[in-house]
């Protein structure tokens, strides 16, 4: 009863402190919790901090039944179903204008919502007469008709590329890299940027030899300023020079920004005057209340000489000194000279110092000056006497919502930095207190710390505070019982019937879709608590947040009373559904679950071990059709028909009420925002570093700190503790293999069971985990994950229940059998627990050749043959079928190849050098690193058939180790002087392709390394296959002679046929077909050869697996991947190589203290990556070592990146 007390005692302080607008502004995007009281008046109080709603009567156990829905009345009215509840809710037009500014509003936006009446309040335009700024007039008559005219062509082709115009005229630069090419395989076209938007400026004049940008582009070469503008865009083919040219005479007439950038130009155009300088002023003396539109002479002043004294935010432009300024966001022309064409007249944005309404000679206070958020509030309303031009800029206007975001956030965060010392929570208190006294026993003093506290929204103590208190909230009134998730609907009416009249889309106008979704969701609410749709609501948590994809969408916990909540399968049944409506009897709902709920058997809704439910979806012949694909009951996302009908949003309902799903449901909704980077910090005792949280933030920094600190014996200082006291101690090292331990952690989250398994095994088969035991006792319950699915589908036995030790007995089941895939075996890791009961098309000439080999297997006399033949004749087909047939007879086989690439190809196949532990590197006398007698030999003993691929490509010293190791193995059997002991060989390949790598070899050192030059090649007989079997997989006659007529050229160059007589060198002509002739940048010219349409397709594994660029330099290979890099969209991660020397075997040296890891990182040399590789989501990426061979992780292997997390890529 005392946390009832406290919550309504904390609403009711917070709605009699706060003011009534705070959740109103909807360009706050880090807004994404509120709260709802569940009181009488419920709609009164409205805040933006996120808070847990109880009644302070919800668990008194003698409330009446009179005031309690019974369950069976709750089943009986939402089967019955009531009118009022399934008819659409739709929140009208906003066709109320605010009394003060007339700004166009709904009534559900009035300021207070439990009182109907005729002359409503709004707080959100201008917090009920508080806020007067001067409304923007009618744009220019040529912007007037590009923005607003809807079927001319030129209207037409800038509404589209608004943003790059913008960009074309603007003075500043943004700071960031913008993707405009997203989205396009469907959704809303969303802005993506990189890097923290900051505008920023440069000198007059372009440095020699460079080319002008942005402002520059008003003073420099303005005679052919039209054709520099264009030219400053690569994709410029689009580019309507008419329009530009308008554009700059338009701007030159009404734009007092540029008309101070060409008194500039006039001046340094006569050159009669030196060390001129630009300074762009940032004080205005009129009111802003009434004034926004300044005069040339306000905006900027010309200096010639030293610069006097002048304001902290004026920037001072020189003539020529190529460094860029960042212009502050509190400039008055902050936004103007970023967006000319929002702001055609050069008006000003927000400035400081503005008061309220009639408080003239007030002085300026935090609590009568107008902030960020109250200009953006202002702004972004649309009235009947004020332009349309920031509103209908589409693209544009999401960008300046983006900047107006930038700084609201800044302004916010600059006051929590000069304001630390009012910080009233007491723990914060102390915490900087320890900046200023001296610490015990002579030790130097801590550095500053920064505190970013919990009341700044997206704050990690502001996640972490509300994790912890619905945590509370749940163990005070127990376990929440329903799980909602409600995501905007951009096809809602209301939405199109307001952007009707500007020929606008949802995605032109997100305040407006935030807006809508926001006067739906809080009628949800009210349905859910007030209304008491789903029964009598204890308490409940929410928070809104932003797809990334542009949508804003709704997690919602609900507590129900004990006397409403769903105790069986059946009572869910009736409030949760998962199967398509019949669309016949229910052609509205069928309409709506195909459009919002389909996804795209079980029999009956259970209730699994874990709490979570089964949902019934039975076997009908009710489908739906989308994409020409047919989905069925399987396919729906479960919904409560009553609430799809009122909302006709995505609305997901989900039944929880069990202790395993609590804690994934909390951080599930305080997730916070994606975030992941790397930072390097000092690792010598400096206890005076600063340490500042709001740069953190600002950074996305993610560090790691000592989870306690106070604790004054670890495992670390343990190990330290008995390296002085015992000398064996000194030959270990130390490792906790938390970072293991983390990555399974955050690999948990996008991956399934089955991923994680082979991860696991993957750290197994690299031996970096130094307790793996220990690694499997803290994650054994992740990796397990799907093993009781997996038994229930093979017997076939829903119900099957399992104990913890069968579920991880079977899980170590499975990793033993990932394992022997790849030769190894838990036993190899004497820790770790080791699972219980468990024991471990052909054609004439190819025929002839697989007689041929297999009659030598037979007979077991020996013989070695050399499989030739170019690509595409079919020798993967003999490999497979020689394997089939040897294998059948329960005979082995070894299949190796020179690559790992190759060996994929290979049933079983590894590389040759692991199979047979070939030495790197293999000297003209090198050997095998197999011993006489272990079970390398035994199994070599007795394969009957060796084959290895690709051999061309391995020097002769491999197969020469291999024929003495061969030798000595099978001397137990009297083979010793035959070749490879008496074995059957069988190499293959085609000398044409790549031989031996020589480094810095010649021609001669080449030949004098392959196959042929060695005296096994003496013994080797000669198999052809010259049918190209690929000539017949054409789809059409003119198809399958482009590619014979292809091939043979090919053939020809391979075989020094191409410009005959030669005597072995000759220049060789390339068919024109085959090369890119017209191209100013080569390597973009080359990246849209080989990956058309590259956007719209880099996620399709088909469209990368059938194409690649080679590079004869890692420079050039560099330059490439940096380049298709920055075309992906998504968010840039970065991460760092850990490079140190193992000192392990040799003695101590200082010759080794020389090697920094400065320069170790420096290296750069083929077969290693970089110290620093940067990827995206998307990501095209190359292993270069082998991993898991048996699952295709291998030298060469191309994959793509599907996340990203700190220790883990997936």
């Amino acid at each position: 009863m005392n946390l009832f007390n406290k919550f309504s005692t904390a609403i009711s302080n917070e709605a009699s402190t706060s003011n009534a607008d705070t959740d109103q502004n909807l360009c706050d995007s880090t807004d994404d919790t509120v709260h709802q009281s569940d009181n009488e008046s419920d709609d009164e109080v409205d805040t933006d901090n996120e808070d847990l709603d109880l009644d302070n009567d919800s668990t008194s156990e003698s409330d009446s039944d009179t005031e309690i829905f019974d369950l069976a009345t709750l089943i009986n009215r939402t089967l019955t179903g009531n009118p009022l509840l399934q008819e659409y809710h739709d929140v009208g037009n906003a066709v109320w204008e605010c009394m003060h500014c007339g700004a166009c509003m709904w009534y559900q936006e009035r300021k207070c919502k439990s009182k109907d009446t005729l002359n409503p309040e709004f707080q959100l335009c201008c917090r009920n007469d508080k806020i007067q700024l001067p409304l923007l007039k009618a744009p220019p008559h040529l912007l007037q008709h590009l923005l607003f005219n809807s079927s001319s062509p030129d209207s037409k082709h800038f509404q589209a590329k608004i943003r790059m115009y913008n960009s074309m005229f603007s003075f500043t630069s943004p700071g960031m890299n913008l993707h405009d090419q997203v989205n396009r395989a469907g959704g809303p076209p969303t802005m993506r940027l990189q890097g923290q938007p900051c505008h920023r400026i440069g000198s007059m004049l372009p440095e020699i030899g460079e080319i002008p940008k942005y402002a520059q582009l008003y003073i420099y070469d303005t005679e052919n300023e039209i054709q520099n503008r264009i030219d400053n865009f690569r994709n410029n083919k689009d580019i309507n020079k008419e329009i530009v040219t308008n554009l700059v005479k338009m701007l030159d007439d009404h734009n007092v920004l540029a008309k101070g950038f060409r008194m500039a130009r006039d001046i340094l155009k006569d050159g009669q005057v030196h060390n001129l300088k630009l300074k762009l002023i940032s004080e205005r003396t009129t009111d802003g209340r009434i004034y926004n539109q300044p005069t040339v002479s306000e905006v900027a002043a010309l200096i010639v000489g030293d610069v006097d004294s002048g304001e902290k935010r004026d920037i001072i432009l020189h003539e020529r000194n190529g460094q860029l300024q960042r212009i502050d966001e509190f400039h008055p022309d902050y936004l103007s000279y970023q967006y000319p064409l929002l702001f055609p007249y050069g008006e000003d944005g927000y400035r400081t110092g503005i008061l309220h309404k009639y408080q003239h000679e007030t002085i300026v206070t935090k609590n009568n000056r107008l902030t960020i958020r109250d200009w953006l509030s202002f702004r972004i309303q649309s009235r009947k006497a004020e332009a349309r031009t920031l509103l209908c800029s589409r693209r544009l206007y999401q960008q300046f919502l983006v900047d107006g975001f930038t700084m609201l956030e800044a302004e916010r965060l600059n006051w929590l930095r000069k304001n630390q010392t009012k910080l009233r929570v007491g723990k914060y208190h102390r915490l900087n207190e320890s900046s200023h006294t001296g610490i015990q026993n002579g030790q130097t003093k801590r550095g500053k710390r920064v505190v970013l506290p919990s009341s700044f929204v997206g704050s990690r103590r502001y996640l972490d505070q509300l994790y912890f208190d619905g945590m509370s909230i749940s163990s005070h009134v127990g376990f929440p019982d329903i799980f909602i998730t409600f995501t905007c609907n951009p096809n809602w009416p209301e939405i199109h019937r307001e952007l009707l009249n500007g020929n606008l889309k949802p995605h032109d106008r997100p305040d407006i879709v935030a807006r809508v979704f926001k006067m739906k969701f809080d009628a949800l609410m009210k349905d859910l608590t007030k209304n008491q749709l789903l029964g009598k609501v204890l308490a409940y948590l929410y928070t809104i947040e932003f797809q990334k994809r542009g949508l804003p969408h709704a997690h919602i916990l609900i507590f129900l009373h004990p006397k409403s909540k769903y105790p069986n399968p059946d009572d869910i049944n009736r409030i949760i559904s998962a199967e398509i409506p019949n669309p016949q009897t229910q052609k509205e709902l069928y309409n709506l679950v195909k459009s919002n709920m389909m996804h795209g058997p079980c029999e009956d809704t259970i209730v699994d071990q874990d709490g979570f439910p089964v949902y019934r979806r039975r076997s009908n012949s009710h489908i739906i059709v989308k994409n020409g694909i047919e989905l069925d009951n399987r396919h729906v996302v479960p919904y409560n028909p009553i609430l799809l009908l009122k909302y006709r949003g995505h609305i997901n309902m989900e039944w929880c009420n069990q202790r395993s799903s609590i804690k994934y449901l909390f951080k599930y909704i305080h997730k916070g925002y994606d975030r992941i980077s790397a930072t390097i910090t000092s690792t010598r005792g400096d206890r005076n570093t600063e340490v500042d949280e709001i740069k953190e933030y600002l950074d996305c920094r993610m560090e790691q700190v000592l989870e306690n600190p106070s604790v004054t014996e670890s495992m670390f200082t343990s190990w330290l503790e008995a390296n002085a006291k015992y000398s064996g101690a000194r030959k270990l090292t130390y490792g906790d293999d938390k970072e293991f331990i983390e990555a399974i952690n955050q690999a948990k989250d996008w991956g399934s069971g089955r991923l994680l398994r082979l991860f696991f095994v993957t750290m197994l088969l690299s031996s970096t985990m130094d307790r793996p035991a220990y690694v499997w006792s803290k994650t054994k319950h992740w990796l397990s994950d799907g093993i009781l699915y997996m038994q229930r589908r093979i017997a076939n036995n829903p119900g099957l229940n399992l104990t913890d030790e069968q579920i991880f007995n079977l899980t170590l089941l499975d990793i033993e059998k990932l394992l022997e895939k790849n030769r190894r075996t838990l036993k190899e890791f004497p820790s770790m627990p080791y699972p219980q009961h468990y024991i471990t098309a052909d054609l004439d000439e190819q025929r002839i050749i697989f007689e041929k080999i297999m009659t030598a297997v037979n007979e077991q006399k020996g013989g070695v043959f050399f499989l030739h033949g170019y690509g595409g004749t079919g020798k993967t087909y003999m490999w497979r079928t020689l394997s089939s047939a040897i294998r059948s007879k329960l005979q082995i086989v070894l299949n190796v190849a020179s690559s790992g690439i190759a060996s994929l190809l290979l049933p079983g196949g590894r590389t040759a050098h692991s199979k047979f532990k070939i030495p790197v590197p293999t000297e003209d006398n090198s050997t095998c690193n197999i011993e006489f007698g272990d079970d390398h030999s035994q199994l070599l003993q007795q394969t009957k058939l060796i084959i290895w691929d690709e051999a061309p490509m391995a020097h002769r010293y491999c197969f020469e180790a291999l024929d003495r190791t061969m030798r000595d193995v099978m001397s137990e059997y009297g083979n010793s002087e035959h070749i490879f002991g008496g074995k059957v060989v069988v190499f293959g390949g085609d000398f044409r392709q790549i031989l031996p790598v020589v480094p810095r070899g010649s021609r001669s050192d080449i030949v004098h390394a392959s196959l042929k030059s060695s005296a096994i090649w003496n013994h080797v007989q000669v198999l052809t296959l010259t049918k190209n079997m690929r000539l017949q997989c054409g789809s059409s006659e003119a198809e399958k002679a482009e590619m014979k007529e292809f091939s043979e050229w090919i053939l020809k160059v391979g075989e020094g046929k191409i410009a005959e007589p030669n005597d072995g060198i000759a220049e060789i002509e390339i068919p024109e077909e085959l090369l890119i002739t017209e191209f100013d940048d080569p390597i973009l010219a080359i990246v849209n050869s080989t990956y058309p349409k590259l956007l719209d397709q880099y996620l399709d594994q088909d469209f990368l697996s059938n194409r690649a660029i080679l590079a004869s330099t890692i420079e050039v290979v560099e330059q490439i991947n940096e380049f298709v890099l920055g075309l992906l969209p998504g968010e840039e991660v970065e991460y760092l190589s850990a490079d140190s020397l193992d000192q392990s075997e040799v003695n101590a040296n200082n010759f080794y203290d020389v090697l920094t890891p400065e320069f170790l990182n420096s290296l750069r040399t083929s077969g290693l990556p970089n110290h620093r590789i940067k990827l995206k989501i998307g990501t095209p990426i190359m292993l270069m070592r082998n991993i898991d061979q048996s699952e295709g992780l291998c030298n060469g292997t191309r994959l793509i990146v599907t996340n990203l997390a700190k220790y883990a890529i997936a």
